[in-house]
């Protein structure tokens, strides 16, 4: 792996990581203004007077536990498009061996003529699908 793709790696790595790590700590982050919301709203009985309590926060909790799940989604499909892209790399590496040039047994890159590939049956070449008996002997 090259020195840039390296640094790449490592850079993304750490943007991963800190996503999840945000991710997490604003999800809680909710779940503890909704604890405060709730908590707001046990103390009083007067259903009007847990309207502000239920507002700022089951609301504003709620909101920030579905950012914190989304930041966390964005984290965890970039960490698929990292594996992704190292997988492509490795099958580019071995694609570009197995395909140089001068290696014995590589595979051949130019394209056949027409006339160069082997006849088969049923194609137009003047051979029928069945066999003749000539064929078979």
């Amino acid at each position: 792996m090259s020195r840039k793709k390296q640094k790449r790696s490592v850079a993304t790595g750490r943007q991963i990581r800190f996503g999840r790590a945000l991710g997490l700590l604003v999800c809680a982050g909710g779940f503890a203004a909704m604890g405060f919301g709730w908590a707001g709203t046990a103390r009083l009985s007067c259903t009007d007077c847990q309207i502000p309590y239920l507002l700022s926060g089951g609301a504003v909790g709620l909101g920030l536990v579905i950012f914190g799940v989304t930041i966390l989604v964005l984290a965890q499909l970039r960490a698929e498009g990292r594996r992704t892209a190292e997988r492509l790399d490795r099958f580019e590496e071995r694609l570009v061996h197995v395909l140089s040039p001068g290696r014995e047994g590589a595979v051949s890159t130019t394209p056949m003529n027409v006339q160069d590939q082997p006849a088969s049956p049923g194609h137009g070449n003047g051979s029928s699908a069945v066999p003749s008996s000539a064929d078979l002997s």
